[in-house]
C-alpha cells in the first residue's frame, strides 16, 4: 500500500485548523493533530507553518489545562 503525502501551503494548513477547532468539534491541539495525520506532516514542523492567532490559542488552551506555567500575576477565575 502507497502513502501518498499531500503537498500543502500554511495557509491551507492553517484553514483545515480553523475549520475544525472553529466549529467545535475539537481543541486547537487536537486538531492539529488530525490534519498532521491526515496529511503526513510531521509534528515538529508544525510550528513553522501555523500563525500567531493560533499559536496564541494553542498557548490559551495549554494554559487551561495546566500544560503550561501560568504567568505570576493574579487572574480571576472566568
Amino acid at each position: 500500500m502507497s502513502v501518498e503525502l499531500k503537498i500543502i501551503g500554511s495557509d491551507k494548513f492553517c484553514k483545515m485548523i480553523e475549520d475544525r477547532a472553529a466549529n467545535g468539534q475539537m481543541s486547537y491541539i487536537d486538531a492539529i493533530v488530525r490534519v498532521c495525520d491526515e496529511t503526513g506532516i510531521e509534528i515538529e514542523s508544525v510550528n513553522k507553518l501555523i500563525t500567531p492567532r493560533i499559536r496564541k490559542s494553542i498557548r490559551t488552551e495549554a494554559t487551561t489545562l495546566n500544560l503550561l506555567k501560568r504567568k505570576r500575576g493574579a487572574r480571576l477565575p472566568v
